[in-house]
């Protein structure tokens, strides 16, 4: 991996006296983690299973760049970390295993997301849905809503600013040598992958 610095905040470059810029992909992340780790905790303590969260619920805060090229919500965003949480944040994957009352398995699952996310709806979580029609999220097996809920290697590596070598998605953006002969579905991921998530996936932001 390396580590991909074009989106820290620092000095304006030229044109952009005054201007502040945009937050970078770590920050942006860190402050969704903490985000999405005083919802968990406050689900948790509901549950009986831990102290509540200090202070007032976090407001959402800016979307990052790459959300708003997806068109993610700030719920969905907030469930992508929480796909997130064992590589980025213990302590909200933790919390993801109380919440749940199995403390031994600090992970998140769909069903968690929908109850402690504000705003999360099915309709985000559903096969269809940008965050697992990307392949941004992944369900272990199991019935879906209780499967174990992961993030690929290479989108939470992103999240923190750090590139990984993802051919697949280098295949999917090269054009292919007859696209009518691709089925419909296909050429529709395809087309999305190549528009959004190599944005995300080779360059955090």
């Amino acid at each position: 991996m390396e580590r991909d610095d074009s989106g820290e905040t620092g000095g304006a470059g030229p044109g952009a006296a005054g201007a502040p810029r945009p937050e970078s992909a770590v920050l942006a992340t860190q402050r969704g983690l903490g985000r999405a780790r005083w919802w968990v905790e406050a689900a948790a303590a509901r549950a009986g299973q831990g102290p509540a969260p200090a202070g007032a619920p976090p407001d959402d805060g800016p979307l990052p760049p790459w959300a708003a090229a997806l068109d993610l919500r700030a719920a969905e965003v907030d469930l992508l970390l929480l796909a997130a949480a064992p590589a980025l944040d213990g302590a909200l994957a933790a919390a993801c295993g109380r919440a749940r009352g199995r403390p031994d398995e600090p992970w998140a699952t769909l069903s968690l997301g929908l109850a402690a996310l504000p705003g999360l709806q099915l309709a985000h979580v559903l096969g269809a849905a940008p965050l697992r029609h990307l392949g941004l999220i992944e369900l272990g097996p199991g019935e879906p809503m209780s499967a174990r809920l992961s993030c690929p290697e290479r989108v939470w590596a992103a999240l923190v600013g750090l590139r990984t070598p993802a051919p697949e998605l280098a295949a999917v953006a090269a054009p292919p040598a007859d696209p009518e002969a691709l089925p419909a579905v296909r050429r529709a991921a395809a087309a999305a992958r190549a528009a959004g998530v190599m944005a995300l996936v080779l360059h955090g932001a």
